[in-house]
């Protein structure tokens, strides 16, 4: 049998493919609904010729069709929503918070993160604790690291540079060390698992695989920055 006497079925219900999950995948839908409103509309009998459906998909790729100028519409949009976004540092709030997330920051991120952020107060309870009463002098260390970077940079500061700034680097080594010593404590121990069982305002704390993640990954990053010698207290 000729292969343009080969029939296709079509569905008679013409439903819509339904909401692309990313708007990169938008014209992807409408062509798929063009596709099939022109085959319902060429069909016989509920079935399409090999053959026109080969002419259909010629007037979809024609230069001048509708569905071309939306593949070169929708080409730029794609490529603006994955330009990596720049994140100012537009605030001077919990600079030395955001030190301390820099290590598993990319556990945040993504549709299924491997820690939430609506955790990360969890975290931010068991590094006051860690630091105690020195918690002020680090968190002002790194305000101040800011504050002459922010002068240099203006409102223009991105995160990246901050974080790769050798002296909040050396502050982010340090605070590591301490809270690595303070996590291998006994004390540190108890306040650890205190912390990420603790729930938050809609009732969910941590499972044990996503406070263990976070817990390898400073530890991780504590070994790679080096050790560091503090003073006592």
């Amino acid at each position: 049998m000729p292969a343009e006497n080969i029939g296709i079925a079509v569905a008679p219900d013409g439903g819509s493919m339904g909401a692309p999950r990313h708007q990169c995948f938008g014209v992807l839908a409408l062509m798929s609904e063009v596709v099939l409103a022109l085959a319902e509309e060429r069909a016989r009998d509920g079935m399409l010729a090999v053959g026109e459906l080969k002419r259909i998909l010629e007037m979809a790729r024609d230069a001048g069709s509708p569905l071309h100028r939306a593949f070169e519409t929708q080409e730029a949009r794609c490529r603006q929503a994955f330009r990596p976004a720049v994140r100012h540092a537009s605030s001077r709030n919990d600079v030395f918070h955001r030190l301390m997330v820099r290590p598993f920051e990319t556990l945040l991120e993504g549709d299924t993160p491997g820690f939430p952020r609506c955790f990360l107060p969890n975290y931010f309870e068991l590094v006051e604790a860690a630091f105690g009463d020195k918690f002020k002098h680090y968190d002002q260390r790194a305000r101040e690291i800011f504050q002459d970077m922010l002068v240099s940079h203006g409102n223009g500061l991105a995160w990246e540079v901050f974080f790769d700034d050798p002296r909040a680097r050396a502050v982010l080594a340090h605070g590591l060390a301490r809270l690595m010593h303070y996590i291998e404590s006994p004390a540190g121990q108890w306040a650890w698992l205190t912390c990420m069982n603790r729930q938050n305002v809609d009732g969910a704390r941590p499972t044990t695989e996503q406070a263990e993640l976070v817990l390898a990954t400073l530890r991780a990053t504590a070994k790679a920055l080096g050790p560091v010698h503090q003073k006592s207290g």
